[in-house]
């Protein structure tokens, strides 16, 4: 079965949904809560984790932490948008 953050990046994330991303990695100093729309994401800089959680599910299989570096790099490889044609 795949990660929460491999469901996350097929089913949510779209251009502007990279983009909010990637601006609540770059932003550090401050807590960053994105919500999309099956997806809470929680980026903590000054803890140094990601919390991906899925909202369908409550059970402990619904919520996942990653270090805030894994994170980036895993995030970036799964979200690799193709070469336009």
């Amino acid at each position: 079965m795949p990660s929460l953050l491999e469901q996350f990046v097929a089913e949510e994330v779209t251009q502007h949904g990279r983009a909010r991303i990637d601006d609540a990695l770059a932003n550090k100093g401050i807590l960053h809560h994105l919500n999309f729309n099956r997806f809470e994401i929680t980026v903590d800089h000054e803890g140094g984790v990601v919390l991906i959680e899925d909202v369908t599910d409550a059970s402990s299989a619904g919520a996942e932490r990653l270090p805030l570096s894994d994170f980036a790099l895993i995030f970036s490889r799964l979200s690799v948008q193709p070469d336009a044609p």
